[in-house]
């Protein structure tokens, strides 16, 4: 029987992650939704990218220089992809997502360029946003905070989060920069391919969730 997962991006797991399908990740909430561009430059919607896929969301931007933090995030989706692309049973079920938190810089032409040497491997969506309007509202949906630095560089002092969200765009886990691996990235998506039976009463807490963030949206997201 499996049992629930433990929320890895909440601290430090000491040994190897458990084996797919050993374990089951919980409901958190619905995924968020929101206005992006892709690298294209084609309007679309974070819930389209989403349909019917497990998807992978990282939230970074492309002139981050601290490698623990952005380069270390699309290091480790780069490794899952070429994890998911080798198994036929996840390959056309899997969508990686990177989104720029960074409008300004990251237009659709930056955020292709900053693809070309990943985007290959996988199923992998690199978008942005028309401006910090629109940005906003999809930082507060992932309670992304973001604080601007003041050095000579520019940039955002943060921590970039990723977030596994299952075929019903439920979010099943969340991922700081500091404790994202790829093995078990890996391990979490597989449990997801795994996990066709969705729990109607998961998505009803989820739903409830989602409401209660909503009203405290002006709290969230907030760019200083």
């Amino acid at each position: 029987m499996a049992v629930p997962g433990p929320a890895w991006g909440a601290g430090i797991v000491l040994g190897a992650p458990p084996a797919p399908g050993s374990y089951r990740l919980p409901c958190i909430e619905s995924a968020g939704d929101g206005s992006v561009v892709t690298s294209h430059g084609a309007a679309t919607t974070l819930h389209r990218l989403y349909a019917g896929r497990i998807v992978v969301l990282s939230l970074i931007y492309t002139h981050c220089a601290d490698a623990q933090g952005c380069p270390w995030a699309s290091f480790t989706l780069a490794q899952t992809a070429r994890r998911i692309k080798g198994d036929p049973r996840l390959a056309t079920r899997v969508r990686l997502v990177s989104l720029s938190f960074d409008p300004a810089r990251d237009t659709p032409e930056a955020m292709a360029r900053y693809g070309r040497s990943f985007s290959h491997a996988a199923d992998w969506a690199f978008i942005t946003t028309r401006s910090p309007e629109a940005l906003a509202p999809i930082l507060a949906d992932y309670d992304q905070r973001l604080q601007s630095d003041p050095g000579p560089a520019g940039g955002w002092s943060t921590s970039c989060r990723s977030f596994s969200s299952d075929e019903a765009r439920l979010v099943r886990n969340v991922y700081s920069s500091s404790f994202l691996d790829p093995v078990l990235l890996g391990n979490d998506i597989a449990t997801l391919g795994l996990d066709r039976d969705q729990d109607a009463a998961c998505a009803r807490r989820a739903g409830r969730s989602r409401r209660r963030r909503a009203h405290r949206r002006p709290e969230r997201g907030v760019v200083t």
